[in-house]
């Protein structure tokens, strides 16, 4: 963000656009290296539009769909937001740039504990306990006196659980249903993240206009995180038979 925002300054949008669009392009050629076929024991061999009906057909697919949907709505929200409101609660705008930098510090060590932690563990219960645990972060900027160390308290701790949804919920996906076509189904499931986005930073800002302050959002983040511990509870971690619904040709 801050080199974002230094490129803005300096290049315009326009100019910042284009340093992003061709540093992207740098990393065309990396694909190359990226190049193979599936190894043995990567799961049944279905074809992609089989692995495709047998999640959608599947209860336990719909339910990480939502549940990475309530991600996608509390990172864009925040990261969109969060220096926002802490303007309007009287704070400097470098206290809001300070903690979406505290964020991705502490998301560093959550998202690789996570990882860790899910080769172990249960990945649905550590999915579980992150949003419910998110909830606790969101009710603290909430009633705490907003203060720069109220806000950076809340910074480490929604970094800890930040992104560690990632790597938890592709385990999920390829321990359930195979990893051939693992990285198809995370794409469908991450659709379900971008449209929380949307309705993040959509909602974030239609609410603090009509009201005046972004509290209700925060409110709704609380909510969606219970709700979002609640959906992966009945989750069925059995890696599922696809040759069973196979037909013979």
């Amino acid at each position: 963000m801050p080199t974002g925002q230094l490129l803005i300054d300096t290049l315009d949008w326009t100019g910042a656009y284009w340093v992003l669009s061709l540093t992207l392009a740098m990393t065309l050629p990396l694909a190359w290296f990226l190049r193979g076929t599936p190894g043995p024991g990567t799961g049944p061999q279905q074809s992609m539009l089989q692995a495709i009906s047998q999640a959608l057909k599947h209860p336990t697919f719909h339910l990480i769909f939502w549940g990475y949907f309530v991600c996608g709505f509390h990172t864009a929200f925040i990261t969109l937001h969060l220096p926002a409101f802490v303007v309007d609660k009287g704070l400097n705008a470098s206290t809001g740039a300070i903690a979406i930098g505290l964020i991705g510090l502490f998301n560093v060590f959550g998202s690789f504990t996570a990882g860790k932690l899910g080769g172990v563990y249960s990945k649905k219960n550590l999915l579980a306990g992150l949003y419910a645990l998110r909830s606790v972060g969101l009710i603290w900027i909430l009633v705490m006196p907003t203060s720069p160390w109220v806000v950076y308290v809340f910074a480490g701790w929604m970094g800890i659980f930040w992104l560690g949804t990632v790597p938890l919920t592709q385990g999920l996906i390829g321990h359930i249903y195979g990893l051939r076509f693992g990285a198809t189904l995370m794409g469908m499931t991450f659709l379900g993240h971008q449209l929380g986005s949307f309705s993040g930073v959509w909602i974030g800002g239609r609410i603090q206009t009509l009201t005046g302050s972004y509290d209700l959002v925060w409110w709704l983040g609380v909510a969606l995180s219970l709700i979002a511990a609640a959906l992966y509870l009945p989750v069925r971690e059995t890696p599922l038979n696809a040759q069973a619904v196979i037909k013979p040709a």
